[in-house]
């Protein structure tokens, strides 16, 4: 009698590009979930009502977003464009002294407002696992080999565990052309997406969801 051996095969079908992208995730009013700096228990920074808030799920502690200004400019030296967001003084003056990031050439620029919903869109790479409003740690945070691996809250930590534990993966679909547009997965690193590491990442995600 021969045996005949069902295995489940695990479908993924992955979310639009950007999705719990840094830069834009406020903008779906989406929670990032952050270490509070009085308690070191989790936090809340949220976009509501035209005004960035940090407020502890555990203390009293509650914060708002301070005004920023910007500077842009296009580097003569290196050709470089380039934006510097450095937080609102009480008596701004209108131009200020900024350096290009790229070769350190010294101009001077013209002040300008930055729109709160606006602020950190020339971020969109999380390299320093914070938040962009506060800088506070994210909570959702662990290490594989000094390389962090993060999440902005629960739902995006689920998203995680569903990619990388998933044996069949696809685009997400795209009104009439399905699968025709890269998924958010792109954006998630190498390491992460390595065979050798499916355990362990999964591991370290699985351990974060019982914080």
């Amino acid at each position: 009698m021969v045996e005949c051996v069902v295995s489940i095969v695990k479908r993924f079908v992955d979310k639009p590009r950007y999705i719990w992208d840094m830069g834009v995730a406020w903008k779906k009013r989406n929670e990032t979930c952050v270490v509070c700096p009085s308690c070191e228990k989790m936090g809340i920074v949220k976009y509501d009502d035209g005004q960035f808030i940090f407020r502890c799920t555990h203390c009293a502690q509650r914060k708002e977003q301070p005004e920023f200004i910007k500077v842009e400019k296009l580097c003569g030296d290196c050709r470089a464009s380039f934006r510097v967001e450095i937080p609102k003084e009480k008596h701004q003056p209108e131009m200020l002294n900024v350096n290009c990031p790229y070769c350190n050439t010294l101009y001077v620029g013209k002040v300008q407002e930055v729109d709160k919903l606006n602020f950190g869109r020339s971020r969109h790479e999380n390299t320093t696992a914070k938040d962009l409003i506060f800088g506070y740690p994210l909570y959702f945070l662990d290490y594989l080999d000094n390389k962090p691996i993060w999440a902005l809250n629960r739902e995006h930590l689920q998203y995680l565990i569903d990619y990388i534990e998933a044996d069949l993966r696809e685009a997400p679909k795209n009104g009439r052309k399905p699968y025709s547009v890269k998924g958010h997965a792109y954006q998630l690193p190498t390491f992460m997406k390595l065979a050798k590491n499916r355990d362990k990442v999964l591991k370290i995600l699985r351990r974060m969801q019982t914080k």
